[in-house]
């Protein structure tokens, strides 16, 4: 073999050989969430459409080439920022899942909604953010798809307490699939959300949406 058909091969053999995954230092990952941090801050004050690369990088301490090296796009650092919010909301409702499904089982609907409905909290500063985000989505298909994969993941995370309570016999024979009962769950949190946030101290929002939950996704009654 030819010392030039030797440098190929080795050539060859380094370029086929898979990349090692890069690696997330310990400063990059502190970095990384307080831009997170900072967006947060900016998008509650100003509203995602007005926010702008700069304020993200003047609220964090940092210049747009620590933006960019970690997000390429505003809507790549909200998705990152959704998707940690997502995380801590999945996790607290499976830290109470034990609890809220035996609730299903025993027939204690309303514990096992006023479980649910404190998992999925009522952030009033999340909220607006959420809110004017899902708008910009739906101007933009690529974005919408991209939001509906986060919001499955809760829906995923409701549907054993669904069938828990399927399995109790605690649902009406009509009842839909456990994925639809899921998201009529989160339908109704989300449309009744605004009027709780909006009149904090009228208890009886808290109990209406808590109705409207037994009456549209368990069909149970509260006491």
């Amino acid at each position: 073999m030819s010392a030039r058909s030797t440098h190929t091969s080795s050539r060859a053999s380094s370029t086929d050989a898979p990349a090692p995954p890069p690696r997330v230092t310990r400063r990059r990952s502190e970095t990384r969430q307080r831009m997170l941090d900072a967006a947060f801050e900016v998008f509650a004050a100003r509203g995602f459409g007005r926010a702008t690369v700069e304020e993200v990088c003047e609220a964090a301490g940092y210049t747009r080439g620590a933006f960019y090296s970690n997000f390429s796009s505003m809507d790549e650092l909200f998705f990152a920022l959704y998707e940690q919010r997502t995380a801590a909301m999945v996790a607290l409702i499976e830290q109470t899942l034990a609890g809220t499904i035996s609730a299903a089982q025993e027939g204690d609907l309303a514990g096992a909604v006023d479980r649910i409905l404190a998992s999925l909290g009522a952030d009033s500063r999340w909220y607006a953010v959420n809110a004017e985000f899902t708008a910009h989505a739906l101007r933009h298909p690529e974005v919408a798809a991209a939001l509906a994969r986060y919001r499955r993941a809760v829906r995923q995370a409701l549907i054993p307490i669904v069938e828990a309570a399927a399995a109790g016999g605690k649902l009406p024979a009509a009842s839909a699939t456990p994925d639809l009962l899921a998201r009529t769950i989160v339908a109704i949190h989300d449309g009744t959300l605004p009027q709780v946030l909006i009149e904090p101290d009228d208890e009886s929002l808290r109990k209406w949406q808590r109705d409207l939950l037994l009456g549209a996704t368990l069909g149970g009654r509260s006491t």
